[in-house]
């Protein structure tokens, strides 16, 4: 998607999505999808497939408007 995305050792990542952080996690919540956002970055927790896919697809429709 062309973001910056930060190396990581765990089972999250941290994602530079040009926009506020926390103000994307209240954006993503009527959606049922919930980030981390008390970072300088998004903090996205790697998940199921069909989880990451959700969660992909949710942060597009908001950034895109896709």
């Amino acid at each position: 998607m062309g973001y910056k995305v930060y190396d990581s050792e765990a089972n999250f990542v941290y994602v530079d999505l040009g926009v506020e952080p926390q103000e994307l996690c209240k954006r993503l919540e009527k959606y049922n999808v919930y980030l981390r956002g008390d970072f300088d970055c998004t903090r996205i927790s790697i998940g199921r497939p069909e989880q990451n896919d959700r969660m992909l697809s949710v942060i597009r429709k908001e950034l895109r408007g896709e």
